[in-house]
């Protein structure tokens, strides 16, 4: 699902949600929209997966600290507590998640 700066604060709740932040222009945009698919048939409804554009949503990227895309923030009850830059194999994604499960 698609966030922009309007959405975010409501997409970033209670529980682990996974935020990818980049750009359409970007050679592994297909990747990004596989990790993430991947990601929610993982972990269906115990986990929030959401796309945000930087370049549409440049505020959002700055207070993040997004200076590579792609990068994926993941947030535990409204916390960020983890930036991943640059698309990785889905294991690294879901050990991340899993630790913070427990």
């Amino acid at each position: 699902m698609e966030i922009e700066n309007s959405s975010f604060s409501d997409a970033i709740h209670d529980g682990i949600v996974v935020v990818a932040f980049y750009a359409k222009y970007q050679k592994e945009h297909k990747k990004v929209d596989t990790i993430l698919q991947e990601l929610t048939n993982e972990f269906s409804n115990k986990v929030y997966v959401y796309k945000l554009n930087v370049d549409e949503n440049p505020e959002i990227a700055k207070e993040f600290g997004i200076n590579k895309i792609p990068s994926f923030g993941i947030f535990l009850d409204k916390k960020p507590k983890l930036k991943i830059e640059g698309i990785h194999p889905k294991s690294l994604f879901i050990d991340e998640i899993n630790k913070l499960v427990r």
